[in-house]
C-alpha cells in the first residue's frame, strides 16, 4: 500500500485516525452529491433526510449484495 509523502513521519495511530476520517469524509460527500438533484426542486428538510437515508439503504445493500 503506498504511503504519502506527507504521512512518513507519523505514527500509526495517527495514519489510521486520517485513513478513518478520509472515509467518513468521502461517504458525507457521496451523500450531498447523491441528493444534489433533488434540492433544486424540493428544499424542505424532510426530502433532504428521505434522500440521505435513501442513498444510505442503496449503498448498505448493495455492499450486502456483494457478499454472496
Amino acid at each position: 500500500m503506498a504511503v504519502l509523502c506527507s504521512m512518513r513521519g507519523t505514527s500509526e495511530a495517527e495514519q489510521r485516525a486520517y485513513k478513518r476520517r478520509n472515509v467518513v469524509e468521502r461517504s458525507l460527500n457521496a451523500i450531498k452529491q447523491w441528493r444534489s438533484l433533488a434540492t433544486c426542486y424540493d428544499k424542505l428538510a424532510l426530502t433532504y433526510r428521505s434522500a440521505a437515508d435513501l442513498h444510505t439503504a442503496v449503498n448498505r445493500s448493495a455492499l450486502l449484495g456483494d457478499r454472496s
